[in-house]
């Protein structure tokens, strides 16, 4: 660093794992309605200082239902880059 100059940087890589889920049930003026979702999450991110970082995430939904509308699976990717000037 120069003579003057103030500034610093901080590099930090973070990673997260999550799991969440719910389940339902409800009862439709005689039809009965069950529902289960689950959710994987997993990320991945680089930051440094206050002015730059890139996040990358991988979510995977898996939605059972006994009717067949309702029934999916799901895989989101996304990433994030910033940068603050």
């Amino acid at each position: 660093m120069l003579s003057g100059e103030t500034g610093y940087a901080v590099i930090s890589d973070t990673t997260r794992l999550s799991l969440s889920g719910r389940v339902q049930k409800a009862d439709l003026g005689g039809a009965e309605f069950q529902s289960s979702s689950w959710q994987r999450n997993a990320g991945n991110g680089w930051i440094q200082g206050l002015t730059a970082a890139y996040i990358a995430d991988i979510t995977y939904t898996d939605n059972d239902s006994n009717i067949d509308l309702y029934a999916y699976d799901r895989v989101k990717y996304q990433t994030d880059l910033r940068y603050k000037f």
